[in-house]
Protein backbone atom coordinates (compact mmCIF):
# COMPACT_ATOMS: atom_id res chain seq x y z
CA UNK A 1 0.00 0.00 0.00
CA UNK A 2 1.30 3.46 -0.85
CA UNK A 3 2.10 5.63 2.13
CA UNK A 4 0.82 9.17 2.09
CA UNK A 5 1.64 12.33 3.96
CA UNK A 6 -1.52 13.31 5.83
CA UNK A 7 -0.17 16.11 7.95
CA UNK A 8 2.64 18.50 7.10
CA UNK A 9 4.97 19.88 8.29
CA UNK A 10 4.55 18.62 11.84
CA UNK A 11 5.44 14.96 12.43
CA UNK A 12 3.65 12.83 15.01
CA UNK A 13 5.69 13.42 18.19
CA UNK A 14 4.58 10.61 20.52
CA UNK A 15 5.94 7.03 20.52
CA UNK A 16 3.09 5.66 22.67
CA UNK A 17 0.37 7.44 24.61
CA UNK A 18 -1.14 6.55 27.98
CA UNK A 19 -4.16 8.88 27.74
CA UNK A 20 -6.07 9.76 30.91
CA UNK A 21 -9.77 9.90 30.00
CA UNK A 22 -11.17 13.11 31.50
CA UNK A 23 -8.35 13.05 34.03
CA UNK A 24 -8.65 10.48 36.79
CA UNK A 25 -12.43 10.06 37.13
CA UNK A 26 -12.32 7.27 39.69
CA UNK A 27 -10.44 9.52 42.11
CA UNK A 28 -11.42 13.08 41.17
CA UNK A 29 -14.27 14.81 39.37
CA UNK A 30 -14.06 14.21 35.63
CA UNK A 31 -12.63 17.06 33.54
CA UNK A 32 -11.38 18.77 36.69
CA UNK A 33 -8.03 20.49 37.06
CA UNK A 34 -7.34 18.37 40.13
CA UNK A 35 -7.96 15.18 38.16
CA UNK A 36 -5.68 16.36 35.36
CA UNK A 37 -2.85 17.11 37.78
CA UNK A 38 -3.29 13.74 39.50
CA UNK A 39 -3.16 11.85 36.18
CA UNK A 40 -0.03 13.74 35.13
CA UNK A 41 1.62 12.97 38.47
CA UNK A 42 1.01 9.25 37.85
CA UNK A 43 2.82 9.47 34.52
CA UNK A 44 0.10 9.92 31.88
CA UNK A 45 1.59 11.52 28.77
CA UNK A 46 -1.71 13.05 27.73
CA UNK A 47 -4.98 14.19 29.29
CA UNK A 48 -8.19 13.73 27.31
CA UNK A 49 -10.89 16.33 27.88
CA UNK A 50 -13.98 17.69 26.15
CA UNK A 51 -14.33 21.13 24.60
CA UNK A 52 -17.55 23.18 24.53
CA UNK A 53 -18.52 26.85 24.26
CA UNK A 54 -20.40 28.77 26.93
CA UNK A 55 -23.02 31.34 25.94
CA UNK A 56 -20.41 34.12 26.07
CA UNK A 57 -17.87 32.23 24.01
CA UNK A 58 -15.62 30.77 26.72
CA UNK A 59 -14.09 27.35 26.06
CA UNK A 60 -15.16 25.08 28.90
CA UNK A 61 -14.32 21.45 29.62
CA UNK A 62 -17.55 19.47 29.69
CA UNK A 63 -18.49 16.19 28.05
CA UNK A 64 -22.27 16.66 27.89
CA UNK A 65 -24.60 19.40 26.68
CA UNK A 66 -25.95 19.72 30.21
CA UNK A 67 -24.43 19.92 33.67
CA UNK A 68 -26.22 18.13 36.50
CA UNK A 69 -26.82 20.66 39.26
CA UNK A 70 -28.17 20.40 42.82
CA UNK A 71 -31.84 19.68 43.42
CA UNK A 72 -32.06 17.59 40.24
CA UNK A 73 -31.74 20.64 37.99
CA UNK A 74 -29.67 20.86 34.82
CA UNK A 75 -27.77 23.63 33.04
CA UNK A 76 -27.33 23.86 29.29
CA UNK A 77 -23.65 24.75 28.86
CA UNK A 78 -24.20 26.59 25.58
CA UNK A 79 -26.94 28.80 27.04
CA UNK A 80 -25.19 30.02 30.17
CA UNK A 81 -22.31 32.51 30.52
CA UNK A 82 -19.09 31.31 32.09
CA UNK A 83 -19.56 33.25 35.33
CA UNK A 84 -22.89 31.57 35.94
CA UNK A 85 -21.60 28.11 35.00
CA UNK A 86 -18.71 28.43 37.43
CA UNK A 87 -21.03 29.12 40.34
CA UNK A 88 -21.80 25.40 40.31
CA UNK A 89 -19.49 22.55 41.21
CA UNK A 90 -20.45 19.37 39.34
CA UNK A 91 -18.63 16.51 41.03
CA UNK A 92 -17.44 18.88 43.74
CA UNK A 93 -15.07 20.83 41.49
CA UNK A 94 -15.64 24.10 39.60
CA UNK A 95 -16.18 23.82 35.87
CA UNK A 96 -12.73 24.24 34.29
CA UNK A 97 -11.86 26.36 31.28
CA UNK A 98 -9.38 25.55 28.55
CA UNK A 99 -7.27 28.55 29.57
CA UNK A 100 -6.95 27.13 33.09
CA UNK A 101 -6.04 23.68 31.78
CA UNK A 102 -3.42 25.01 29.39
CA UNK A 103 -1.82 26.80 32.32
CA UNK A 104 -1.26 23.61 34.30
CA UNK A 105 2.33 22.44 34.69
CA UNK A 106 3.97 19.20 35.80
CA UNK A 107 7.66 19.24 36.66
CA UNK A 108 7.82 22.68 35.10
CA UNK A 109 6.41 21.57 31.73
CA UNK A 110 2.91 22.24 30.37
CA UNK A 111 0.51 19.31 30.33
CA UNK A 112 -0.24 17.65 26.99
CA UNK A 113 -3.90 17.58 25.98
CA UNK A 114 -6.23 15.60 23.75
CA UNK A 115 -9.04 18.10 23.12
CA UNK A 116 -12.18 16.28 21.99
CA UNK A 117 -14.26 18.69 19.90
CA UNK A 118 -17.90 18.36 20.93
CA UNK A 119 -19.45 21.32 19.08
CA UNK A 120 -18.85 23.35 15.95
CA UNK A 121 -17.62 26.92 15.96
CA UNK A 122 -14.79 26.50 18.46
CA UNK A 123 -11.88 27.12 16.07
CA UNK A 124 -11.44 30.92 16.54
CA UNK A 125 -11.54 30.69 20.33
CA UNK A 126 -9.29 27.64 20.33
CA UNK A 127 -6.68 29.32 18.14
CA UNK A 128 -6.75 32.37 20.39
CA UNK A 129 -6.39 30.24 23.54
CA UNK A 130 -3.41 28.32 22.19
CA UNK A 131 -1.71 31.54 21.12
CA UNK A 132 -2.38 33.17 24.47
CA UNK A 133 -0.84 30.15 26.21
CA UNK A 134 2.15 30.39 23.84
CA UNK A 135 1.72 26.79 22.88
CA UNK A 136 3.98 25.28 20.22
CA UNK A 137 3.38 21.60 20.92
CA UNK A 138 1.43 19.14 23.04
CA UNK A 139 -2.10 19.41 21.59
CA UNK A 140 -4.09 16.68 19.82
CA UNK A 141 -7.57 17.43 18.48
CA UNK A 142 -10.03 14.56 18.19
CA UNK A 143 -13.68 14.14 17.23
CA UNK A 144 -15.62 13.97 14.01
CA UNK A 145 -14.73 17.59 13.33
CA UNK A 146 -12.65 17.87 10.14
CA UNK A 147 -13.65 21.48 9.50
CA UNK A 148 -12.41 22.48 12.96
CA UNK A 149 -9.21 20.51 12.44
CA UNK A 150 -8.57 22.28 9.14
CA UNK A 151 -9.30 25.76 10.50
CA UNK A 152 -7.02 25.33 13.51
CA UNK A 153 -4.18 23.72 11.60
CA UNK A 154 -4.29 26.39 8.90
CA UNK A 155 -3.22 28.86 11.60
CA UNK A 156 -1.25 26.51 13.87
CA UNK A 157 0.21 23.72 11.72
CA UNK A 158 1.94 22.05 14.69
CA UNK A 159 -1.43 20.98 16.12
CA UNK A 160 -2.08 17.25 15.63
CA UNK A 161 -5.49 15.82 14.70
CA UNK A 162 -7.07 12.37 14.89
CA UNK A 163 -10.42 11.52 13.35
CA UNK A 164 -12.77 9.74 15.76
CA UNK A 165 -14.75 6.72 14.64
CA UNK A 166 -17.37 5.01 16.79
CA UNK A 167 -18.56 1.41 16.56
CA UNK A 168 -21.97 2.62 15.41
CA UNK A 169 -24.38 1.68 12.65
CA UNK A 170 -22.16 3.03 9.88
CA UNK A 171 -19.41 0.57 10.77
CA UNK A 172 -21.65 -2.34 11.74
CA UNK A 173 -21.29 -4.32 8.45
CA UNK A 174 -17.48 -4.13 8.52
CA UNK A 175 -17.41 -5.02 12.23
CA UNK A 176 -19.63 -8.04 11.64
CA UNK A 177 -17.44 -9.17 8.76
CA UNK A 178 -14.32 -8.68 10.90
CA UNK A 179 -15.82 -10.90 13.59
CA UNK A 180 -16.52 -13.65 11.05
CA UNK A 181 -13.30 -13.24 9.08
CA UNK A 182 -10.68 -11.13 10.87
CA UNK A 183 -8.40 -10.84 7.84
CA UNK A 184 -11.06 -9.95 5.27
CA UNK A 185 -13.28 -7.91 7.56
CA UNK A 186 -10.44 -6.18 9.35
CA UNK A 187 -8.92 -5.35 6.00
CA UNK A 188 -12.15 -3.86 4.67
CA UNK A 189 -12.59 -1.77 7.79
CA UNK A 190 -8.96 -0.67 7.67
CA UNK A 191 -9.27 0.48 4.06
CA UNK A 192 -12.40 2.50 4.85
CA UNK A 193 -10.64 4.17 7.80
CA UNK A 194 -7.62 5.00 5.65
CA UNK A 195 -9.92 6.56 3.06
CA UNK A 196 -11.56 8.75 5.71
CA UNK A 197 -8.18 9.85 7.04
CA UNK A 198 -6.98 10.66 3.53
CA UNK A 199 -10.14 12.66 2.82
CA UNK A 200 -9.81 14.77 5.95
CA UNK A 201 -5.99 15.02 5.92
CA UNK A 202 -5.31 13.70 9.40
CA UNK A 203 -2.36 11.63 10.53
CA UNK A 204 -4.22 9.51 13.10
CA UNK A 205 -7.47 7.79 13.97
CA UNK A 206 -8.98 7.36 17.40
CA UNK A 207 -11.24 4.32 17.40
CA UNK A 208 -13.79 2.85 19.73
CA UNK A 209 -11.87 -0.24 20.78
CA UNK A 210 -14.23 -2.73 19.13
CA UNK A 211 -13.16 -1.33 15.74
CA UNK A 212 -9.50 -2.16 16.36
CA UNK A 213 -8.33 -5.52 15.05
CA UNK A 214 -4.82 -6.66 14.21
CA UNK A 215 -5.50 -6.37 10.47
CA UNK A 216 -7.21 -2.99 10.77
CA UNK A 217 -4.28 -1.58 12.73
CA UNK A 218 -1.76 -3.07 10.29
CA UNK A 219 -3.46 -1.47 7.29
CA UNK A 220 -3.65 1.90 9.02
CA UNK A 221 0.02 1.67 9.95
CA UNK A 222 0.97 0.70 6.40
CA UNK A 223 -0.78 3.90 5.28
CA UNK A 224 1.28 5.99 7.70
CA UNK A 225 -1.50 6.48 10.24
CA UNK A 226 -1.35 6.23 14.03
CA UNK A 227 -4.16 4.37 15.78
CA UNK A 228 -5.47 5.28 19.23
CA UNK A 229 -8.28 3.42 21.00
CA UNK A 230 -10.91 4.31 23.62
CA UNK A 231 -12.18 3.70 26.29
CA UNK A 232 -10.24 0.70 27.62
CA UNK A 233 -10.49 0.06 31.36
CA UNK A 234 -9.82 -3.65 31.96
CA UNK A 235 -6.46 -5.39 31.91
CA UNK A 236 -7.32 -8.21 29.44
CA UNK A 237 -8.59 -5.67 26.92
CA UNK A 238 -5.58 -3.43 27.53
CA UNK A 239 -3.33 -6.41 26.76
CA UNK A 240 -5.27 -7.14 23.58
CA UNK A 241 -4.99 -3.57 22.35
CA UNK A 242 -1.24 -3.51 23.07
CA UNK A 243 -0.79 -6.86 21.35
CA UNK A 244 -2.36 -5.66 18.10
CA UNK A 245 -0.04 -2.68 18.03
CA UNK A 246 -2.09 0.42 18.81
CA UNK A 247 -0.22 3.67 19.36
CA UNK A 248 -2.12 4.85 22.40
CA UNK A 249 -4.88 3.88 24.80
CA UNK A 250 -7.46 6.16 26.39
CA UNK A 251 -8.61 4.88 29.76
CA UNK A 252 -10.36 5.86 32.98
CA UNK A 253 -7.69 3.81 34.77
CA UNK A 254 -4.45 5.27 33.51
CA UNK A 255 -2.71 4.08 36.69
CA UNK A 256 -3.60 0.48 35.76
CA UNK A 257 -2.39 0.96 32.19
CA UNK A 258 0.88 2.48 33.40
CA UNK A 259 1.48 -0.43 35.77
CA UNK A 260 0.76 -2.89 32.98
CA UNK A 261 3.23 -1.30 30.56
CA UNK A 262 5.89 -0.47 33.10
CA UNK A 263 5.56 3.26 32.60
CA UNK A 264 5.54 3.98 28.92
CA UNK A 265 8.49 3.14 26.70
CA UNK A 266 7.56 1.65 23.33
CA UNK A 267 9.11 -1.69 24.23
CA UNK A 268 7.43 -1.76 27.62
CA UNK A 269 4.13 -0.69 26.14
CA UNK A 270 4.04 -3.83 24.03
CA UNK A 271 4.38 -6.21 26.95
CA UNK A 272 2.21 -9.28 26.50
CA UNK A 273 2.38 -9.49 22.69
Amino acid sequence: MTRFNTQSPAAWPWPFLHIAHRGLPEQAAENSLRGFAMAAALGAEMIETDLRLSADGALVLAHDDYLDLPRKTRANVARMPLAQLQQWRPGGEPLATLDEALGLRHHGAPLTFNLDIKVSGVAPALIAALRLARRREGVLLTGDAPSTFAAVRAELPWVQAALTREAGAANAPARSLAALSPWVGGGALGLSLVAAARLHRVSALTLEHTLATRETVRICHDAGLRVLVWTVDHVPLMRTMLAIGVDGVTTNRVDTLLRLTGGGSVAQAKVGR
